[in-house]
């Protein structure tokens, strides 16, 4: 079993006294270093650090918590060999999936990283309710309800025979419920999804639209107003279509639908805000560099972007304001450590008011920005640069500050999602009133 670090109280205070810590893991050669009193009062963030960029890294913790009306800043090193991690609603505890071998398997593990439970076998489709830290997963074509430390309960949902659960999604406060299923009947060749409505009070389970065999449907997030849902098509369920983009729709539960826009199949690349809109993220390639690559309010007009430029990484916060990183865009380029290196430094943080249509370049980033993140209340924004985890503040006054840094400093790869030196699994306001138990 992996070590992991266990801070008591004093050893909190200690660290909040200290400006640098090393946090120490088997499977690094050179442990990140980590800057805690940096991050004060920004919420609580879950990194990853992976060794060359290489999948499945060291997950670490930087956790803000108040013991006797003093605030303290803590480290933890998690667990290792993770793929992602998000954290509960109530900040408590995340949900990780961890490889092994060929697979993957998915966990539940505090904030601190001293208690740790592993779903069964099959468990997929994790998702928190709104509140709280409840969990819901499914197996096969039987969706889980669980708690930490509880034993897993059964939900009540009807599905068709030979299908099998591909996708969960809840509306904000956990109003509607969607549940995508593959209907696995015969050959292959005559396999297709559907999307339905579940109602968890009665179990019944309704289609609002059907793949053609051998077509898949991927399902995403609700509209916050939850009357209506995003979904992708899959083409063939083949994930070497899925990595240039595929059609995005938007789906009222009613059945109405309608294409909005051709992105990657990822919760990044549509940000649900507000009654009915939605940030999309535009692209056609895999490859980074590679455009066009735009990002549209849903529905409304597309962001400002300069000429032969790429937008990349938007993330929205809670007052209403967009983050991304813009780059130069380069179709022709012949790929070489040197030429992507040149890409890399041609990224730049930028941010647009939803409420203003105002662009601006907070040139106190730097250069080589990628996935920035807000935090809790939109004033500061956390994002990788190579190997390093900095932030600024929105409003582009001051330096940039250093969280964290990796010994390795491989940017990885050109094409989306692969993984980096740090990566930025999840960000998280403190909810208000928790204190040092996480």
């Amino acid at each position: 079993m992996k070590r992991f670090v266990k801070m008591s109280l004093l050893s909190a205070a200690l660290t909040c006294l200290s400006s640098e810590i090393v946090a120490h893991a088997q499977t690094h050669p050179v442990s990140p270093s980590f800057y805690p009193r940096n991050f004060s009062g920004m919420g609580d963030i879950a990194l990853i650090a992976n060794e060359n960029g290489v999948s499945g890294g060291e997950l670490y913790t930087i956790i803000n918590t108040r013991v006797a009306d003093k605030p303290i800043v803590t480290v933890h090193d998690v667990m290792g060999h993770v793929l992602s991690a998000t954290f509960s609603p109530d900040g408590a505890w995340l949900w990780t999936r961890v490889s092994s071998g060929n697979s993957a398997t998915s966990w539940v593990v505090s904030a601190n990283g001293r208690t740790r439970y592993k779903l069964a076998e099959g468990a997929e489709n994790l998702t928190w309710l709104a509140h709280g830290h409840t969990l819901i997963y499914s197996r096969a074509n039987i969706i889980y309800r669980m708690t930490p430390g509880s034993n897993p309960v059964t939900l009540s949902i009807h599905l068709p025979q030979n299908s099998v659960i591909s996708g969960l999604s809840f509306s904000a406060g956990d109003q509607n419920a969607a549940v995508s299923i593959t209907r696995n009947s015969g050959n292959i060749t005559k396999w297709y999804d559907q999307i339905g409505v579940w109602n968890r009070s009665s179990g019944a389970w309704r289609p609002i639209v059907t793949a053609s065999a051998p077509n898949g449907l991927i399902l995403g997030p609700f509209a916050r107003n939850g009357q209506s849902l995003f979904y992708w098509d899959d083409p063939m369920h083949s994930a070497s279509i899925l990595a240039d983009g595929v059609p995005l729709h938007n789906l009222n539960l009613s059945g109405k639908n309608q294409v909005i826009g051709h992105t990657f199949a990822t919760d990044q690349s549509i940000q649900p805000f507000g009654a009915d809109l939605a940030v999309v993220w535009q692209s056609h390639s895999r490859y980074l560099f590679a455009g066009p690559k735009t990002i549209a309010i849903w529905p409304g007009a597309t962001i400002p972007v300069g000429k032969s430029s790429v937008q990349l990484d938007p993330a929205l916060s809670s007052s209403g304001d967009l983050a991304y990183v813009e780059g130069k865009e380069d179709n022709q380029m012949i790929q070489s450590n040197r030429n992507w290196m040149r890409f890399i430094e041609s990224l730049k943080l930028a941010t647009y008011n939803l409420n203003t249509h105002k662009t601006n370049i907070i040139t106190a980033a730097g250069s080589g920005v990628m996935t920035p993140y807000f935090n809790g209340n939109g004033s500061r924004i956390v994002f990788v640069r190579q190997n390093a985890v900095m932030w600024v503040t929105a409003t582009n006054r001051g330096p940039a500050h250093l969280i964290a840094k990796n010994g390795a400093a491989s940017p990885g790869s050109s094409q989306y999602g692969s993984k980096r030196a740090f990566m930025i699994a999840d960000v998280l306001a403190t909810p208000q009133g928790l204190n040092s138990n996480r």
